[in-house]
């Protein structure tokens, strides 16, 4: 009995002590060299939309035309015209899908989508359709795209208009137009944010406060669970910059772009899942209050900082480096205790050894 009492400690152990290794992030890399070819925004838009394939390559968007990254850490593009939005402000989202076989394209002004054949690039063509708003978006599988969406109306109510603010989630079904859009999360009086998948939870956040909360991905996609969301509802994780997380490691560290919300510094923010915050990593040439837009390559395990200065200008990207939480030996020695401690668990409650 005491035997396997010890096998049953041993397992928890294991599981236990190879779980909080594997949870911390790793320290956040310190060495990024600049990207000069990196597309800035075109005309009067203030940002640029960006994400990487899985193949490697850059996909950007500058507002009115996407360009594609000629190889992998080529720092050289071709563009591709006619993805036109509203001529100034921001200038939308490129959401890689997973498959690697396409981009999503928001436009933010008219809420144009459009899906970038990724294998067979070519100028545009009609969209898919319109959502008015939308500032982000990530693939939840290979056809469904969770976007942030928010519109703000003025209307003077001298004439009888009243105000009216939509701040949601929703999913954009790229192979159903005729059903494109479903809100799926109320963000209430919050400004949606970024939006990651890691493993099966989506984490994404409330850019008014910098708070970051989960959400099933299996809820947000199940027709039978009640819609939309409330924000509440999600899981808490903490309070990190305001854009959120727009990017995640190969071992699911989040990484938070934008702003801190009560020192206002640019950076970007290494976090678990669960909440450890890990450190940051801000480009030294920049202003303290230029905002850092993350990307992770997932081909080459680098991180990518697109770097917005005080007037808005997409004026510099810069890639770390060394790789970011690549595959390595320890890793795979925690990954191998934490399953060998849960088989061992696993065995003492199939046998009643205890």
């Amino acid at each position: 009995m005491k035997k396997n009492r010890v096998l049953a400690v041993t397992g928890v152990l294991c599981t236990l002590l190879a779980s909080v290794a594997l949870a911390q992030p790793s320290t956040p890399p310190t060495d990024f060299t600049a990207l000069p070819g990196f597309p800035g925004p075109a005309g009067e838009y203030t940002s640029v939309g960006v994400d990487a394939l899985e193949s490697g390559k850059l996909v950007v968007y500058d507002g009115s035309a996407v360009l594609l990254e000629k190889d992998v850490e080529a720092d050289d593009y071709t563009p591709y015209e006619g993805y036109d939005g509203s001529g100034e402000g921001l200038a939308g989202f490129v959401a890689a899908s997973p498959d690697d076989s396409a981009a999503l394209i928001g436009a933010y002004g008219t809420g144009d989508l459009w899906l970038f054949d990724a294998d067979d690039p070519a100028d545009a063509g009609d969209p898919l359709g319109a959502v008015e708003g939308v500032l982000f978006g990530e693939y939840l599988d290979d056809t469904n795209v969770l976007v942030s969406v928010y519109v703000e109306e003025l209307d003077d109510i001298a004439y009888g208009k009243q105000y009216a603010t939509v701040s949601e989630l929703g999913i954009v079904a790229t192979d159903n137009t005729a059903a494109l859009y479903t809100a799926v999360v109320d963000m209430g009086d919050g400004i949606p944010g970024g939006i990651v998948v890691a493993g099966d939870e989506v984490f994404t956040t409330n850019a008014a406060t910098g708070q970051i909360r989960s959400f099933a991905v299996a809820d947000l996609l199940d027709p039978e669970v009640p819609k939309p969301i409330p924000w509440k509802n999600g899981a808490l994780i903490g309070t990190f910059n305001d854009f959120g997380p727009t990017a995640v490691s190969s071992q699911c560290t989040l990484l938070v772009s934008g702003n801190d919300a009560t020192t206002n510094k640019g950076a970007i923010q290494f976090v678990s899942t669960d909440g450890e915050f890990g450190g940051d990593a801000q480009m030294a040439t920049e202003s303290e209050i230029a905002a850092h837009i993350a990307v992770y390559n997932p081909e080459t395990e680098k991180v990518i900082a697109v770097v917005l200065d005080d007037t808005g200008d997409a004026a510099n990207a810069w890639v770390s480096a060394e790789s970011y939480e690549a595959a390595t030996f320890f890793g795979s020695i925690l990954a191998l205790l934490a399953g060998l401690g849960g088989l061992i668990l696993l065995l003492v409650l199939i046998f009643g050894l205890l």
